[in-house]
């Protein structure tokens, strides 16, 4: 009977987290040590190495991607089948441990919050292999 009621804590526990959360990222709350927010992520390689991954991420999607390389930054501008206009913005982080690029979305008028977050965990999973 105490393990019930421990069951049914902890399922309560975690119905409060998830009904105070405005967007819910399964991958992002369940990944605590991961530098994640709704719109970017920090992904392991070089600024060119991440901007030709996720360049060829878009080709394979069926997307165009124009890329336009602006000092420290690269952004890739494309749209969504459903015409949804976004820019990928790529930039530079040099830790101690190496190169990083920060890539974050940036949605021009209406967004698909669906399509960043699958772009995004997409070259994420490409920059862990």
């Amino acid at each position: 009977m105490a393990g019930l009621k421990r069951l049914v804590c902890a399922s309560g526990l975690v119905v409060l987290l998830l009904a105070g959360c405005a967007s819910f990222d399964l991958v992002g709350f369940l990944s605590l040590p991961s530098q994640t927010t709704g719109r970017d992520r920090v992904v392991a390689g070089s600024l060119e190495v991440v901007a030709q991954s996720a360049q060829a991420s878009l080709t394979q999607m069926g997307l165009a991607a124009t890329v336009n390389r602006q000092g420290e930054a690269v952004s890739i501008a494309s749209k969504t089948a459903a015409g949804a206009k976004f820019t990928l913005v790529l930039t530079r982080e040099k830790t101690k441990d190496g190169e990083q690029t920060r890539v974050r979305v940036e949605w021009d008028g209406a967004s698909d919050e669906q399509m960043g977050f699958q772009l995004l965990a997409q070259l994420e999973a490409l920059s862990k292999r």
